[in-house]
């Protein structure tokens, strides 16, 4: 993991072992990461996923969960499934709560997990899923995700031959259902088959970047589309962070 500054000068290396799509910092410097996991059993190795935490003085790190203290590999997907038997991918944080975020596409899952104690906390869709889904489909081969107070926005890739979108769902603990409540998707439709990103600004906004396809979409609150940027065919856009102002960077040069 590299931090350049605006200027291209390299601040910090930090080696990251079984380093797995995604990580956060928080606000005293510690870096939290998604990585693989990988274990023997029956003599297989199977390659499940951890999110570890690095203390910024020392560099020492602490487990904060496993996969393979929650879920069964083979119960609970398959361990053949290509980007390792979890495929996780996708990590953020509320800081205030200390719950971690992780996402999972090779399980169609997200879950949320207590910091300090390492408990799952709920599981939008996945293996053992905490909510049933009463319209419209649960997200499929999912990738980045944003909590919208209680409701949950989705960046959802699908299948091979499906169309790619953006859903939100609300959430009703007392029934334990899931609702969509909101859908988005690019006109012409596209697959993103790697990637995917979805932010929402305190206008209402939401910034979609369809990675793999390399176009951007910011969508208004009522659903319309405000501007799309489109790169060349064959390029692809990261993940993605709406800056009102950069600090140190004076716009008028």
């Amino acid at each position: 993991l590299v931090a350049i500054d605006w200027n291209g000068n390299e601040i910090e290396r930090v080696t990251v072992n079984d380093f797995s799509h995604d990580f956060v910092e928080l606000s005293d410097g510690t870096l939290a990461f998604l990585l693989f996991e990988p274990q023997m059993m029956d003599g297989e190795e199977i390659v499940g996923n951890r999110i570890v935490e690095r203390d910024p003085s020392s560099g020492a790190e602490t487990e904060v969960w496993s996969a393979f203290d929650f879920w069964t590999p083979g119960v609970h997907g398959d361990i053949a499934s290509e980007g390792g038997w979890l495929g996780g991918n996708a990590l953020d944080i509320n800081a205030e709560e200390s719950v971690y975020t992780a996402g999972f596409r090779a399980v169609d899952g997200i879950v949320d997990i207590d910091r300090v104690t390492g408990e799952v906390l709920r599981q939008v869709g996945g293996p053992t899923t905490t909510y049933d889904f009463v319209n419209g489909e649960k997200p499929k081969r999912q990738h980045q995700f944003e909590w919208i107070g209680d409701e949950l926005l989705v960046f959802d890739n699908r299948e091979s031959g499906e169309d790619s979108r953006v859903v939100q769902y609300a959430f009703d603990v007392a029934t334990g259902s899931a609702e969509l409540v909101w859908s988005y998707r690019h006109d012409p439709p596209v697959w993103c088959f790697s990637l995917g990103d979805v932010t929402r600004n305190d206008a209402g906004s939401t910034l979609v970047t369809w990675s793999s396809a390399g176009i951007m979409d910011d969508v208004t609150a009522d659903g319309e589309l405000a501007w799309t940027l489109s790169t060349e065919f064959g390029s692809a856009i990261g993940f993605l962070s709406r800056q009102s102002s950069i600090a140190g960077f004076d716009r008028s040069l």
